[in-house]
């Protein structure tokens, strides 16, 4: 699989079927506006099959923190990195400054950022192809409109046992 990532208003025709509900969901929540809300990120509106490697980034001090974490990722890196910032367990090195880069690139174009990819699954040393979705946010209002949350999903394409 060829790494690749795209900041565009619509899916690749590339991405797995599993993940293309939530293009729909955002352009839903925003609506005629630029960005949806804060108040619109609902978790309970995640199909369950992809509650594992869901994401909520949020934007504090010009680094990303994590807010929510599937539980996939605990088994990913062996500890729960919620509240950490997402610059201390997704590291500068192997795959991680293309995980960076999509976060920042999901952030400036204001768009979802749609990747594929392949990433080590640590606790077996497995290399897994994926496809991640990342979805910009706003604060709720007064908020100036600035990027503040990614609201992300990935699915594995390979068995990670």
């Amino acid at each position: 699989m060829e790494a690749q990532s795209v900041a565009a208003a619509r899916s690749p025709d590339w991405l797995d079927p599993d993940l293309r509900w939530a293009e729909t969901l955002w352009h839903a929540r925003k609506g005629v506006a630029d960005l949806p809300t804060k108040s619109q990120i609902d978790p309970l509106d995640v199909p369950p099959r992809c509650l594992d490697l869901a994401f909520l980034f949020e934007l504090r001090d010009d680094a990303w923190y994590a807010r929510l974490i599937g539980t996939g990722y605990f088994a990913l890196y062996g500890y729960d990195v919620t509240g950490m910032r997402v610059s201390d367990f997704i590291r500068a090195t192997g795959t991680g400054p293309r995980v960076l880069a999509d976060y920042e690139r999901a952030r400036s174009s204001r768009l979802p950022v749609f990747s594929q990819s392949v990433l080590n699954w640590r606790p077996t040393g497995a290399q897994l192809p994926y496809h991640r979705v990342v979805l910009p946010f706003t604060g709720n209002p007064p908020d100036d409109g600035t990027v503040r949350y990614l609201f992300g999903f990935t699915k594995l394409l390979g068995n990670r046992f």
